[in-house]
């Protein structure tokens, strides 16, 4: 397998308290879980109270993974691939002030292009979880997810 050439920005948005804590914990978990994987040395990984925090660092940035809690119900939870399009008819997905879709509208205007990816992490609220037991049941699906789009993040530099 290759080495990711391109630099990688992975961003937790959360905050220190309670399920929002998750975006954080999400970061934490992948970074122990993607040590040993090629691409590690291209990855940047990154914990922000909102949204808006991260535009600085996307400078330099290729490619940014953006991790936050989504509220979802029922069998519905754990990480999803977001879009652009869903982010705007959902109106955002963070409740963090200024939200990602609006960060994401900002940097935009400010030039900064990196190639934009969302993770939402799916958390039922009624469910009482902490990021611990959400990471113990969905902790290899993020994992898979990423690693999948780190493959085909490799595969797009092959062409």
């Amino acid at each position: 397998m290759s080495h990711l050439h391109q630099a990688l920005g992975v961003f937790g948005i959360g905050s220190a308290g309670g399920i929002d804590a998750l975006g954080w914990a999400a970061v934490d978990y992948l970074h122990t879980a993607l040590c040993d994987h090629p691409a590690a040395g291209c990855i940047r990984w990154y914990i922000s109270r909102a949204p808006a925090d991260m535009l600085p660092r996307w400078d330099g940035l290729d490619r940014v993974i953006l991790l936050d809690a989504m509220p979802v119900t029922g069998p519905d939870a754990g990480p999803r691939w977001v879009t652009p399009q869903a982010l705007e008819a959902a109106g955002g997905l963070s409740s963090h002030g200024l939200g990602i879709r609006e960060a994401v509208e900002l940097a935009a205007a400010l030039g900064m292009r990196p190639r934009l990816l969302i993770l939402g992490l799916g958390v039922d609220p009624e469910a009482g979880q902490t990021p611990a037991d959400w990471l113990a049941q969905q902790g290899p699906a993020l994992t898979h997810a990423v690693t999948a789009r780190l493959q085909d993040m490799q595969s797009d530099e092959a062409l």
